[in-house]
């Protein structure tokens, strides 16, 4: 950063990492919206748990194809690294949460599963809880990697 408050690089115009993750980033936000909706809908209906195991399963390709982007040698991670040393810390705690958010989509996935189409209320409990704390980790993250891209560069990274 530079004393006139304008970033040392110009990460808008160019950018293929970051035109990348607004794209994942935009994926992200729509498949988490999709499985907050059958969430909001009855438990009671017959239809509910297999269109919330299909919604967390296009959460998870989502986070999937999010984590492989920014991640990969060229992502985003690695410029924020190249162009931003000293966020080195942060940019680890993106990419140690991106394990620990697999991990709970795969355990709120089991839950769902263990329902088996006819699920009782405490099972639709166990899944809306499981599914809201995913939706939670996921949603915080997104701000931080928002935030993360910010602080690097001076650029909200968009993608709802």
């Amino acid at each position: 950063m530079v004393d006139d408050g304008k970033p040392d690089i110009d990460l808008t115009v160019g950018s293929e990492a970051l035109d990348e993750a607004r794209v994942r980033r935009e994926a992200l936000g729509a498949a988490a919206e999709t499985l907050e909706e059958f969430l909001a809908r009855p438990g009671s209906d017959p239809r509910w748990s297999p269109r919330v195991a299909d919604a967390m399963q296009d959460l998870r390709a989502a986070f999937d194809g999010h984590r492989a982007e920014v991640e990969a040698a060229d992502g985003l991670l690695t410029r924020l690294q190249q162009d931003a040393p000293r966020l080195s810390g942060k940019i680890r705690r993106i990419e140690h949460e991106h394990v620990t958010i697999a991990l709970a989509i795969d355990d709120a996935a089991q839950v769902i599963s263990g329902c088996g189409g006819d699920c009782g209320t405490k099972a639709v409990t166990a899944i809306r809880e499981a599914a809201v704390d995913v939706l939670r980790t996921i949603f915080l993250h997104r701000q931080k990697g928002a935030d993360l891209v910010y602080e690097a560069y001076n650029v909200d990274i968009g993608g709802g």
